[in-house]
């Protein structure tokens, strides 16, 4: 018991308190984990519990968190959605719509400050992105397995026409995917 022999357990302000994990194992299963969820808030003297890493299993988690009114942390669900509408459950990791929008507005932003210096500096046909410029041309499409099309709203918002998502998952064949990165090569993306 290294955290609370050696370490003294837990620091919270000036005080130390113990600590004892008790571990339910959901099976990596949505049908298990609201089950193991309850199980495992339910138990005498818990006072938080410690969500899985899954955004999906933590999903279907966050229902039961939200019933038992029992302070939860994610340590690895991403997904701007679990955490809406439950002030039970919260992340260490900002959500991937968040990241996104982040990633979104830089690129933006960057293009705009290369049309910004070379605007005054070159004639247009010779700026790094031609003579409409660098924001104005920009092109953007999402391959990937967390590709949802909710965030279309926030691509638009940075791209305006986007084209859409296209899904890798585990079973995703070398020449699938190849056939998505072709059609995204030929819409000029």
């Amino acid at each position: 018991d290294w955290l609370n022999r050696k370490r003294g357990g837990v620091a919270v302000g000036a005080r130390r308190f113990g600590m004892n994990l008790a571990w339910v194992d959901d099976g990596k299963s949505k049908l298990q984990v609201a089950n193991a969820t309850a199980q495992a808030l339910r138990l005498d003297n818990v006072h938080f519990g410690v969500a899985g890493y899954s955004s999906n299993l933590t999903g279907y988690a966050a229902l039961q968190i939200k019933a038992d009114k029992m302070i939860t942390i994610s340590a690895g669900a991403s997904q701007d959605i679990i955490y809406e509408h439950n002030d039970y459950l919260f992340g260490f990791l900002p959500g991937v719509e968040s990241k996104k929008q982040d990633l979104y507005s830089f690129i933006v932003k960057a293009a705009t400050e290369v049309d910004n210096a070379s605007h005054s500096t070159s004639s247009p046909e010779d700026r790094p992105c031609g003579s409409m410029g660098c924001n104005s041309t920009l092109h953007f499409a999402e391959i990937g397995s967390a590709c949802r099309d909710n965030l279309d709203k926030v691509r638009k918002r940075y791209f305006g026409e986007i084209q859409p998502c296209g899904v890798v998952s585990a079973n995703t064949t070398y020449d699938e995917f190849h056939l998505m990165l072709r059609k995204l090569k030929s819409s000029n993306v």
